[in-house]
């Protein structure tokens, strides 16, 4: 994960996914290129764009969360509102990208239950 923190009231952060079994199988080929320690990807040869959190392949849903939405709920309980769009393909990561690893078992996304415990305190 890469940040390019500002003070913006809208930050963008794009997750490039894994390739599917099928792609793989299919020996697609990866055209998107990470700089390292900076929030942009290169798309094909000559296409750059730049994010305020770029997250690769390896990214985990975890790394994910806490970078980007964690903070946004402690926001929401000190009276600053929020929201997260996510967005992709039908069968993407954009419904995981709500969820951590840890909340994946029990089927409720991350965010319910940090609201849930933020509330007990």
């Amino acid at each position: 994960m890469t940040s390019g923190q500002d003070e913006s009231t809208v930050r963008v952060a794009l997750r490039i996914r894994p390739q599917l079994a099928r792609e793989k199988i299919e020996g697609c080929h990866i055209c998107t290129y990470v700089m390292p320690g900076e929030p942009q990807v290169i798309l094909g040869k000559d296409k750059s764009f730049t994010y305020d959190y770029m997250f690769d392949m390896d990214s985990q849903q975890d790394a994910i969360y806490s970078s980007c939405t964690e903070s946004l709920i402690e926001g929401c309980f000190e009276g600053y509102n929020a929201t997260v769009f996510a967005y992709g393909q039908r069968d993407s990561s954009r419904y995981r990208a709500t969820r951590s690893a840890a909340s994946q078992q029990v089927g409720r996304p991350v965010w319910v239950s940090d609201i849930n415990r933020r509330q007990r305190e």
